[in-house]
């Protein structure tokens, strides 16, 4: 009888190289405003240590978040928009290079 051929391998697959890790820029001190432009700035407050304030893509709650503040933010921009829903007023603001919306409740207007 005649020998059977012999078996091939399948090839190893090249190792598989993860992507380089992407450049992520410090946050400034917490001294340093977020908001660049003129306009009333405000201050984070009233949200827990272990928690953040949510910038949102229109006002309420239900709209999708877009960006988030570390209740240490200071010196955000007011764009001047103002809308009350509910008992809830929505001030639109901007911080670095998010601008959105969110709950005037936990902003306090930041001394000049």
């Amino acid at each position: 009888m005649p020998e059977p051929p012999p078996r091939l391998r399948e090839p190893t697959p090249p190792p598989v190289t993860p992507p380089p890790p992407r450049h992520v820029e410090p946050r400034p001190p917490k001294d340093v405003p977020c908001g660049h432009g003129k306009g009333p700035r405000f201050n984070v407050q009233g949200v827990a240590n272990d928690d953040v304030l949510n910038v949102r893509v229109s006002p309420g709650a239900a709209s999708d978040v877009i960006g988030k503040l570390p209740p240490t933010t200071i010196g955000v921009l007011g764009l001047g928009d103002q809308k009350l829903i509910g008992k809830t007023q929505w001030r639109r603001i901007r911080c670095d290079n998010v601008s959105g919306w969110v709950n005037g409740n936990f902003l306090q207007k930041a001394a000049n």
